[in-house]
């Protein structure tokens, strides 16, 4: 594909597809989440053709080295290397990813640079790759990159202190609100235990890591989402229920 001269270009840029969509009869548009372009959209010309090399590289959740050009909203792919190392996500481990890919594009704006974001997400992918047998562990590691995209976009929640800068007690609970913030509530919230121990890093599991995803959602919802359900949340909530029966 010949690039015109002094046409805006980028070269081997380390990205991940968050999710792709056909276009025409033989292309694809690609939402692509950039190191150091952010969220960008791509247009694939060509890849749907049989006998395109590059339609067995653009793979969800797969680091890549992309090649493009253009100035306008929508760029054109040039070039795609794939990254070898991390195997491809399965069964539960590939439904946490696809939330998480949702959450991107549901919540990063289109070409604001968000190189430490991009790191975290690749650690992600990595940790769900690594651990996909284990089930606590893809919970926890999805709650840490909730708190990281929350924090990326000015909302950074200091689990140990209320908003209005009360400690938070270990046998107290708590929830979430736009114009309360942190807040200690009567009951049915998140216990500070759980809270304290997910500040200190520690891999919360049980009951502990139910309240965090419980609370996690409130804030999500109040600040990023405007309360609009995910569908990917929607779709692992249906499988739950239809394996439900069969344990």
């Amino acid at each position: 594909m010949k690039v015109p001269r002094g046409t805006p270009r980028v070269n081997q840029q380390p990205a991940f597809i968050l999710h792709q969509y056909p276009y025409r009869e033989t292309s694809r548009l690609l939402d692509v989440f950039s190191r150091d372009h952010g969220r960008i959209t791509l247009v694939a010309r060509g890849v749907q053709r049989h006998g395109s090399q590059l339609r067995g590289v653009l793979l969800g959740h797969q680091p890549l080295l992309l090649d493009w050009f253009g100035g306008g909203e929508v760029k054109t792919l040039h070039a795609a290397h794939w990254q070898p190392g991390i195997p491809q996500l399965r069964e539960v481990a590939l439904l946490c990813g696809l939330y998480a890919n949702e959450l991107l594009q549901r919540i990063l704006p289109r070409e604001i640079q968000a190189s430490l974001l991009f790191a975290e997400y690749f650690q992600l992918v990595k940790c769900l790759a690594r651990n996909a047998g284990n089930p606590a562990m893809l919970e926890f590691a999805l709650r840490q990159f909730e708190g990281q995209l929350l924090a990326s976009q000015g909302v950074a929640i200091d689990w140990r202190n209320t908003a209005e800068g009360a400690p938070v007690s270990p046998d107290c609970f708590y929830a979430f609100s736009v114009d309360r913030g942190l807040h200690e509530t009567p009951s049915e919230g998140a216990r500070g235990q759980a809270l304290l121990a997910f500040a200190d890093g520690q891999a919360v599991q049980g009951w502990q890591m139910q309240e965090m995803k419980r609370l996690m959602r409130q804030v999500l919802s109040a600040t990023l989402l405007d309360s609009q359900p995910l569908q990917t949340r929607n779709l692992m909530q249906e499988i739950q229920r239809m394996v439900q029966p069969l344990a």
